[in-house]
């Protein structure tokens, strides 16, 4: 019989740091769920710069706020995050946030399938390396199932 896989809160099968008040970890690696799905813990604390709006081809996901409040969108609507909020967006969705209301926001998040999350990670930490070198930002994430498709 396998054995549970326990995580405690300092513990991650990878960890990011995203800069500017974003942090977060995967808990497991796409080998613990048969690649059916990754769970990560994202922090976000002084109002972190919202990403762009975005979609991902062959990624679900489903964000749940733990702690804080946030504005979510689909890019037709706000949703206002708080805690026990979860939005789910299927993919092809246009998504991001728009600004955090309060100080610091905790949430879950749950993508399937799990390496393609990993590599959207991993894009995201070279994209923010790249300055402001729109057309390569926008080229490395397209490699991760990222599209960029507004402000």
């Amino acid at each position: 019989m396998a054995e549970p896989i326990v995580y405690q809160p300092d513990q991650g099968h990878t960890t990011y740091d995203f800069g500017g008040g974003m942090e977060g970890r995967t808990l497991n690696a796409p080998e613990d769920t048969g690649n059916s799905y990754s769970l990560s813990e994202w922090t976000l604390v002084d109002d972190v710069p919202a990403p762009p709006l975005h979609t991902h081809q062959k990624i679900s996901e489903t964000v749940m706020i733990l702690e804080g409040e946030i504005e979510l969108t689909d890019g037709t609507q706000v949703i206002h995050g708080k805690p026990g909020v979860a939005v789910t967006v299927k993919p092809g969705t246009p998504h991001g946030f728009l600004k955090q209301l309060t100080k610091k926001v905790r949430m879950l998040t749950i993508q399937s399938p799990a390496d393609m999350a990993e590599k959207t990670y991993a894009a995201m930490e070279e994209a923010l390396r790249l300055g402001d070198d729109f057309e390569k930002i926008v080229a490395v994430l397209a490699e991760a199932d990222t599209q960029i498709v507004g402000p």
